[in-house]
């Protein structure tokens, strides 16, 4: 994709990479890489007893309805940063944990489903914007 800043509105955009979240639900998140029929995803939230967590979709697939959706996977262990010295961190298959889907009303809102650990949600979301309405903001196009 080609990026680059705007101060208009990104309704019409086609292209979602960005972070996304729900305002009324701060403390959660996603980052989405979009590129072509595929969106990449990384889910910053918590899990059981409040510790933090890092769920990835990295294969969500453009379906007829216009949505994304692919199996999400939990990296449960990997090469401490100080060791990885070139190699790769994970070298071990990452089983599918969950289902998530990403559907975008427009180019600012849309819902992110999933199922994980036997939980079932549906959420609004939106662009997480860091900058004032009159600076620009990235958009980004195919």
């Amino acid at each position: 994709p080609t990026c680059t800043g705007t101060t208009e509105s990104r309704a019409g955009a086609t292209n979602y990479s960005d972070l996304w979240w729900n305002s009324t639900e701060s403390g959660w998140g996603l980052t989405v890489s979009h590129q072509g029929n595929v969106i990449f995803i990384l889910w910053y939230t918590y899990g059981a007893g409040g510790r933090d967590q890092w769920i990835s979709g990295a294969r969500l697939e453009l379906q007829p309805d216009g949505s994304f959706s692919g199996p999400l996977e939990r990296p449960m262990m990997g090469t401490p940063i100080g060791d990885i010295n070139g190699m790769p961190a994970t070298t071990f298959p990452v089983p599918p944990v969950g289902m998530a889907r990403l559907s975008f009303s427009n180019g600012e809102t849309g819902t992110f489903e999933y199922t994980l650990d036997g939980v079932t949600q549906s959420k609004p979301i939106q662009r997480f914007v860091v900058v004032g309405a009159d600076q620009p903001k990235v958009i980004c196009t195919q």
